[in-house]
């Protein structure tokens, strides 16, 4: 089950987005992120790693606090080949998404930050299974996708390049709670462990 604090991040975010609208100095930034992806799930799946691409616009409130919302598209990847009793079958995973949140910065030491971000997530999960008696027989597919909302934190840190262009290291988790919950009686929770590369804009 999610936190209840969770929840209210959307309100308040919007909150605070209404209270920044009236400020005479408005700075934007906006994040591009390649990065490695392993998902884990609690029934014990094995998915190999997959890279993925996240794009963000933020708005700051303050000098140490931003509102973001973005889209994460992640590379389809796979589970080992496993063998049941009718023969082999592979399970894959893909997922896109949209996110919302907070991002806290503070710059210690010029020309270096640390940051967090926290916030919520709608996404797109779709499963599919292919499977086949023996080698000789064609595998068949079969899908299914589902849409959660779930949430995000992320921590790292970024080095300045000039004042307004940043390179940027970070390391995250992404959970989807209860996929699949009405069309199966096996539902899983499924995290997606990142370590992201990227590049910030601020103007």
């Amino acid at each position: 089950m999610r936190p209840a604090w969770l929840q209210l991040l959307l309100a308040a975010s919007l909150c605070a987005c209404s209270a920044a609208s009236s400020a005479t100095d408005l700075r934007w930034r906006f994040d591009i992120d390649t990065r490695l992806i392993r998902y884990d799930t609690d029934r014990g799946d094995d998915f190999h790693s997959t890279q993925g691409l996240a794009v963000r616009a933020g708005l700051y409130l303050n000098h140490y606090l931003s509102l973001e919302a973005g889209a994460v598209l992640n590379n389809r990847v796979i589970d080992d080949t496993r063998k049941d009793i009718a023969g082999y079958y592979q399970v894959s995973l893909e997922q896109q998404g949209l996110l919302l949140g907070l991002r806290a910065s503070h710059r210690f030491t010029s020309p270096y930050e640390v940051f967090a971000r926290l916030g919520l997530s709608h996404a797109r999960t779709e499963l599919a299974v292919t499977e086949a008696s023996d080698d000789s027989t064609p595998p068949v597919s079969v899908s299914a996708s589902d849409r959660t909302l779930g949430y995000y934190i992320a921590f790292g840190g970024a080095h300045f390049i000039t004042p307004t262009i940043e390179a940027h290291l970070e390391l995250g988790r992404e959970t989807q709670p209860d996929l699949f919950s009405d069309r199966s009686r096996y539902p899983f929770d499924l995290d997606a462990l990142s370590l992201a590369f990227g590049i910030g804009i601020l103007f």
